[in-house]
């Protein structure tokens, strides 16, 4: 279940990326364009670590059912 959770949460992070995106390209340059590439940005380095982290915890069970 908790993996389920994991997953779902990432796909909403990935979901308020492209949003983030679309405003981006939808804005002239200003505040506006440089905060949602800058949202993009942390959406992309939440998600490495959200994906990092479940390959330490998913090695680690792998491990203790051998």
């Amino acid at each position: 279940m908790q993996d389920l959770s994991r997953f779902v949460m990432m796909f909403l992070i990935a979901v308020f990326g492209v949003a983030a995106l679309f405003v981006a390209s939808k804005s002239q340059e200003g505040m506006p364009y440089w905060a949602a590439l800058a949202f993009f940005v942390f959406c992309i380095l939440l998600l490495f670590k959200l994906i990092a982290v479940h390959g330490q915890h998913g090695g680690e069970a792998h491990r203790q059912e051998a």
